[in-house]
């Protein structure tokens, strides 16, 4: 255990381990928005790093989520039409290539374009739409409130803490655990609300 100097952050880590290593799920769910790999059995903090400040990111995440969703409808709209005046070609084509003649090489390789087009934006989609609800529920923790968190704006104060950890198959590995404390107010509101710090996502580190 760390001693009575012990930073804030690095006592929500301690907490977020020990939680981990006994399966407290109620616990878990109010110290981070991810889990650690594998239950710990024992564990060390090597470092901490210095404290750095990021935008409260929400807004514009679901900006560009907007922005993406559109050019996901332009992309997808595009392939149902091809699909409906290539309809023949296409069930040649999802046949697989050794289907596809000479003559349709050049409208395969269209195909495969716009279905590659609409996988990766399919896949863009997916991560974004994470990333914001990574942020609202970071947020929420934070500021341990059910408030609309859209409504808030302001900054978030971000560290990285490395830590050793045994595994429970016996193994060792670096972690690096990021944390992160949001600093939020509603417009026009002076006050800020109370707010701690939550464990936002957990690498393995090869350091």
């Amino acid at each position: 255990m760390l001693g009575a100097c012990t930073s804030p952050e690095e006592l929500v880590v301690e907490e977020f381990l020990d939680a981990s290593r006994n399966h407290e799920v109620q616990n878990l769910a109010e110290l981070s928005t991810v889990p650690f790999p594998q239950p710990p059995r024992a564990w060390r903090l090597l470092e901490v790093s210095e404290e750095h400040v990021e935008d409260y990111a929400l807004a514009s995440l679901r900006e560009e989520l907007d922005a993406m969703r559109k050019e996901r409808v332009k992309w997808h709209e595009e392939l149902r039409r091809f699909r409906d005046r290539h309809s023949f070609d296409v069930a040649r084509f999802e046949a697989g290539p050794e289907h596809v003649g000479d003559e349709a090489e050049e409208l395969f390789e269209r195909w495969r374009t716009l279905e590659r087009a609409d996988d990766e934006l399919k896949s863009r989609l997916d991560e974004l739409r994470r990333a914001v609800e990574r942020e609202r529920e970071g947020a929420r923790k934070s500021l341990v409130t059910w408030d609309p968190i859209d409504e808030f704006d302001g900054r978030a104060l971000v560290k990285e803490v490395l830590v050793v950890a045994e595994l429970d198959d016996g193994s060792q590995q670096r972690f690096v655990i990021t944390l992160k404390k949001y600093l939020l107010a509603r417009p026009n509101d002076a006050s800020e609300p109370e707010s701690r710090w939550v464990v936002m996502g957990v690498a393995a580190s090869g350091y």
